[in-house]
């Protein structure tokens, strides 16, 4: 296995659960082609925005969400166990923005 991802579904809002490329097959659009292929999977779904954490250290992944359209909502202090600070961000999904109350 190369990539894989895990989304949440609900009414109109999903959540990014889970996104991990393998280390050696990084930087070479397979995490973008994932993250391509379940934010279509959410339009199709009627969802409105996707919502994702990570930690606040995590700048690749920070990078790569915010490259791809999210934007930051909170930085959650003590978010993982206590002991780390993570954010949270949320894209809207185009075509899917009647509801874009944050």
């Amino acid at each position: 296995m190369i990539a894989f991802g895990i989304m949440i579904y609900r009414d109109d809002s999903a959540h990014l659960s889970l996104l991990a490329v393998r280390p050696n097959a990084r930087r070479r659009g397979v995490g973008t082609a994932v993250l391509a292929w379940l934010e279509k999977v959410a339009s199709v779904a009627g969802v409105s925005r996707i919502r994702l954490e990570a930690r606040r250290d995590n700048a690749a992944a920070l990078t790569f969400y915010r490259e791809h359209g999210n934007y930051e909502r909170a930085t959650v202090v003590g978010m993982y166990l206590g002991m780390e600070d993570g954010v949270k961000l949320e894209k809207v999904i185009a075509g899917n923005s009647s509801s874009q109350t944050p």
